[in-house]
């Protein structure tokens, strides 16, 4: 029997937009003689290189933590982003670096239609522009960001700084503004009859908008099917709740599934349930 452990990225092995923790890279030789590895993100690719870069290129012993007992060599990744609506694998060269091929990517304009995309985009930009009128949140720049197959809004700026992401953290959990944002989305949506579009918290600072459908669960029958040997999946993730971007997956791998809140709790799981 062959099994799977799929993870999501921010806040289960990494840190909000933070590098894969070393402690996890150094589970992967221990924990690839078992199970087959996936990452499955909302992130886009240019994200996962930055915080995985080990993943992409270069030497994977270059991590602080080496296990002893072994020569830190493990097998092919599977790499999701945008939801698991792309897909590469990371694959060691006969050198020891790594590279990640495309195996496929969807295309969200295609799935709904181009008007149907240029609505949604107008929508967000008048509720971005209601926000910076407002002086609520702190902002930076580059609040839409198209990633082929989904659309990522984030109100304060993908390029905001950590004070800022934590200042905005704070307020999203008094006030809901997020929660509110999508109702408002939603809304609009209602108004010119658009119904192929889901929406879903990203992180601790974004929202997530893609085509019906392609949630993270969008992996899974292609994983059942190009790996038809694989009878158990596991999955980690840290926003498992309603409305949550790792909801949907969550509950379909349950009870394989475990909800975290760091980091660390991933590791010590790991540690106690799947090294032996």
């Amino acid at each position: 029997m062959k099994e799977l452990i799929l993870f999501d990225m921010d806040g289960t092995i990494s840190d909000p937009r933070g590098h894969v923790c070393d402690e996890f890279i150094s589970l992967l030789p221990e924990l690839s003689k078992r199970f087959l590895i996936g990452i499955v993100t909302g992130s886009h690719i240019k994200y996962i290189r930055e915080q995985a870069s080990f993943l992409f290129h270069g030497s994977h012993q270059e991590v602080s933590y080496v296990p002893g007992d072994s020569d830190g060599s493990f097998g092919d990744i599977l790499i999701f982003p945008c939801n698991g609506t792309q897909h590469y694998v990371s694959s060691e060269t006969s050198s020891g670096s790594r590279v990640a091929n495309m195996v496929y990517s969807k295309n969200m304009i295609s799935e709904v239609g181009k008007d149907n995309y240029y609505e949604l985009i107008k929508i967000i930009s008048k509720l971005q522009l209601d926000l910076l009128e407002s002086s609520v949140i702190p902002v930076s720049g580059t609040f839409i960001s198209f990633r082929g197959s989904m659309v990522n809004w984030c109100p304060i700026g993908r390029s905001a700084t950590d004070s800022d992401r934590l200042e905005f953290s704070k307020l999203d959990k008094d006030l809901d503004l997020r929660v509110g944002l999508v109702n408002k989305i939603k809304a609009y949506l209602d108004i010119w009859n658009i119904s192929e579009i889901e929406i879903a918290l990203g992180g601790v600072t974004s929202l997530d908008i893609y085509p019906s459908g392609w949630d993270k669960t969008y992996c899974l029958p292609y994983i059942k099917t190009e790996y038809p040997d694989i009878e158990n999946i596991y999955f980690f993730g840290d926003k498992c709740l309603d409305g949550q971007n790792d909801c949907s997956i969550y509950r379909e791998c349950y009870p394989n599934s475990f909800s975290v809140s760091s980091k660390e709790e991933t590791v010590d799981i790991l540690k106690s349930k799947f090294i032996i």
